[in-house]
């Protein structure tokens, strides 16, 4: 039976939400074996080939790419995967997946903000309430649950995940014009491959006497960097190209409903009314800042 496009769509954006949503949960198990550190290099390396096997397939198009855009190449990959990834792997030591998750469905209004910073344009009134709204709801996450005061751990937690919106809106903002000049796919692979790349000469560092500490932690970092960085970019550009940018940008919000619901049901994470009404705030702050800011 053929598959129709619309839903090939479909299953293209069921895959690459479950895929990204389940991240979370296995960043959490991934960190019981590995430091944040060793965990971006366990991620990143291994699938390195890969991307210079895509970049290698579309070598004929590197002559294309300008000074500028392997400059800008450059900074996004090391956004991307070094800043976005330790920011995500040292704040998940000090909160649970779920609120990781809530924490990184602020990536769309962070981006909208620094394009508006970059252009000088005017912020519009709703887009201001929609980000206090998105704050107001992590405090909510961050307050104890016997008192009406900070839990300080879940706290610095939250604050380090907020690197992940604003290193993510680095690497959108750098590449927005050089993949309107390129293939989508090459540009993606040469920044992800230029990024892993730096991480070589620091294998000795994060792993020490080759002490690799084989078990099933490694089995999660391949998930992360097989699905989450492989599979994931590869089906998020043919989203790009299929739907538009402003289209699919919506499918993210339902990243952080599978990782709230993956945590819960494979690390048993509680549902609390506190976690409800603060990622109610979020999801809705994060929606009005991005549809009518």
């Amino acid at each position: 039976m053929k598959v129709s496009s619309k839903h090939k769509e479909y299953l293209a954006i069921f895959f690459v939400t479950v895929i990204w949503g389940s991240a979370f949960s296995f960043v959490e198990r991934a960190l019981q074996t590995f430091n944040p550190f060793q965990l971006i290099i366990a991620r990143f390396i291994p699938v390195l080939p890969i991307f210079l096997i895509i970049i290698f397939k579309h070598r004929k198009e590197l002559k294309s790419i300008s000074t500028k855009d392997w400059i800008l190449l450059s900074l996004s990959g090391f956004s991307a995967v070094f800043l976005y990834n330790f920011a995500l792997f040292t704040g998940q030591k000090f909160v649970n997946a779920s609120i990781a998750s809530l924490v990184i469905s602020l990536n769309p209004p962070t981006i909208i903000a620094g394009a508006i910073l970059l252009r000088g344009e005017k912020v519009s009134r709703n887009f201001l309430f929609g980000v206090v709204v998105a704050l107001l709801g992590m405090i909510i996450l961050s307050l104890s649950k016997d008192q009406l005061t900070f839990d300080w751990t879940v706290l610095f937690g939250i604050l380090i995940l907020l690197g992940c919106p604003i290193s993510w809106a680095a690497y959108t903002l750098l590449l927005t014009n050089t993949v309107k000049r390129n293939n989508p796919l090459l540009i993606t692979a040469l920044s992800v491959a230029i990024g892993s790349i730096t991480l070589i000469p620091m294998i000795p560092i994060g792993f020490p006497q080759g002490d690799f500490q084989f078990g099933f932690g490694w089995l999660y970092a391949l998930y992360l960097g097989i699905f989450s960085t492989l599979v994931g970019f590869i089906l998020w550009n043919w989203l790009l190209l299929q739907r538009g940018a402003a289209r699919t940008g919506i499918v993210v919000y339902l990243n952080t409903l599978w990782g709230v619901l993956l945590a819960v049901l494979w690390l048993g994470e509680p549902i609390t009314l506190q976690i409800l009404i603060g990622a109610g705030c979020i999801l809705i702050g994060v929606t009005i800042a991005k549809k009518f800011g």
